[in-house]
């Protein structure tokens, strides 16, 4: 047995075998894409209002699939494959050149016109915008662009920046818009914080704890004892690892003492949080974020 399936294994004791986990991994990738599709036809045929309209049914109905869908519902976990890869390769297929958007559960970033939302998602901070843009790479599969940014006034007054660049892989222009918050962080020299006492709009549960096991995992051994200029980096993966738990927390619904499963659904956060549920209770996650809490102050 590999270690991917012991891992998987740990789902057994909550419904689910690693086998549905896997199903519906595929299923959700295939999700994401169908909407990039849609959404790159959306922008080319905008001047035509019968396409238009049909193209923002089909990106609403895939976007209520997704967030409707269960690893237990194995019949429709396997239809919306199916039925996800044909239209993948139609796509595929097709004469015209075809640049896919980006793959994300929700109506964010560039991958949902933005006539279908009713504003775009709020980033709290520069850090947790350029994290989400991070985590969402293009359909190539590369992270990297240049990214230029200016800030424009959205219909009712209020403030967005939007993000632009093209993808150094493939050529495709990537964009991502986001509101702004009505006043600015006010954080210390050297603080890190995603975000205000507010739950995220960009992040589920599970996107936040994979990034803090990222930051976490990148600290060496007894960074204190480090050299300078690496005990300040391995400070800062610490520091970003501590801040995202705190982000999780935020996410636990008042009264309750857990994330709930429904409301992680992402590409990465929702593999995590099957494996190990247990992870997003609030004392564990507390204990956690304690644990790096404690490991900083002897950064001193």
């Amino acid at each position: 047995m590999t270690d991917d399936d012991g891992i998987l294994n740990k789902v057994r004791p909550h419904g689910f075998t690693p086998e549905e986990v896997r199903d519906f991994e595929i299923a959700i990738d295939r999700i994401n894409r169908v909407i990039a599709v849609y959404s790159a036809q959306y922008h080319e045929r905008r001047d035509d209002p019968v396409a238009v309209t049909l193209l923002r049914a089909e990106i609403s109905r895939w976007v209520r699939m997704q967030e409707s869908l269960s690893p237990g519902d194995q019949e429709r976990v396997a239809a919306i494959r199916r039925e996800g890869e044909a239209i993948i390769r139609e796509a595929r297929g097709r004469s015209a050149p075809w640049h896919p958007g980006e793959s994300r559960r929700r109506p964010l970033g560039d991958d949902i016109p933005s006539e279908l939302a009713a504003r775009p998602p709020l980033a709290r901070s520069s850090l947790e915008a350029h994290l989400y843009m991070d985590l969402h790479p293009c359909a190539c599969g590369e992270t990297r662009f240049d990214r230029a940014s200016v800030v424009e006034e959205l219909p009712g007054g209020d403030l967005a920046r939007r993000y632009t660049g093209r993808c150094p892989s493939c050529g495709a222009e990537r964009e991502f818009v986001f509101s702004l918050p009505q006043e600015p962080q006010d954080l210390e020299t050297g603080e890190i914080r995603y975000g205000d006492a507010e739950p995220s709009e960009l992040l589920d549960a599970g996107e936040w704890l994979w990034v803090a096991d990222s930051y976490a995992r990148l600290v060496p051994p007894q960074p204190h004892r480090l050299p300078e200029p690496d005990r300040r980096r391995a400070r800062t993966l610490l520091a970003s690892a501590a801040a995202a738990i705190d982000e999780v927390l935020k996410l636990i619904p008042p009264g309750d003492d857990r994330v709930p499963q429904g409301a992680v659904r992402s590409r990465v956060g929702a593999p995590v949080y099957l494996r190990e549920p247990g992870r997003f209770r609030a004392p564990r996650l507390i204990a956690v974020r304690d644990a790096y809490q404690s490991a900083l102050r002897l950064f001193g």
